[in-house]
């Protein structure tokens, strides 16, 4: 089939997952929708998946705002069509004041870009300061400048399709990530993936560098051999 069929079946399925996420009480669930590299594709492809997203905002936006979803879209908006960048500002401020889960949509994003424009703020900062000693400023200070932020690290990253890369995904934010592979296609992905993958999380000894302190671990279920299989 032509590649714009899997991404129609691909927008089909945000849905169920959203839902999924929002019913397991996730506080924050972000999906890669279009890389800055992703404008590096076939013109006709790019405007095929433009149209895609602000169909999906337009009908899910009830939705959303039923479920208690707040909506934040994350990248480089000024490189989106008017059209599009319209509809986000008409999202985002409808579901501005909710308090559930957050669904932070990457579209036109870049993980060294994001890093890269923090960079430069902090130095502006510095610059109009008059204050070009940078050993006082900490490590949150940095962080409060990133896009993202404050949604915080990356607790779980699951990357289907088969494929072993980060692609320029939250550089920053992956640093303690745990990883989920799957050979499964994203078109593909149903709610029991979503499920195997969360309870493949919970048997994950996170240390973050430091020495386990506890005398037990626990065993390893069917499910989670079969998936690292």
């Amino acid at each position: 089939m032509p590649r714009f069929m899997g991404h129609r079946q691909g927008a089909k399925g945000v849905r169920a997952i959203v839902e999924a996420a929002a019913e397991r009480g996730l506080k924050c669930l972000t999906l890669f929708a279009f890389s800055e590299e992703n404008w590096q594709r076939p013109p006709a492809e790019v405007k095929l998946l433009m149209g895609l997203f602000d169909k999906y905002l337009i009908k899910e936006k009830p939705l959303l705002a039923k479920e208690n979803i707040r909506l934040v879209v994350t990248g480089d908006s000024s490189r989106l069509p008017k059209k599009t960048q319209d509809i986000i500002q008409d999202c985002t401020g409808h579901l501005a004041h909710n308090t559930g889960m957050i669904l932070n949509l990457c579209v036109s994003y870049s993980g060294k870009n994001e890093i890269f424009e923090a960079a430069k703020k902090l130095g502006k900062m510095a610059h109009a300061k008059g204050d070009h000693d940078l050993n006082e400023v900490s490590m949150n200070d940095f962080e409060s400048l990133l896009s993202t932020h404050p949604f915080g690290p990356v607790d779980l990253m699951i990357r289907t399709s088969g494929e072993k890369r980060i692609s320029n995904f939250m550089l920053w934010q992956l640093a303690y990530a745990e990883f989920y592979f799957i050979n499964t296609y994203w078109p593909d992905f149903q709610k029991s993936d979503f499920d195997d993958a969360l309870k493949w999380y919970q048997f994950r000894d996170r240390r973050f560098g430091q020495v386990d302190q506890t005398s037990s671990k626990p065993g390893k279920p069917e499910w989670n051999q079969h998936a690292e299989d």
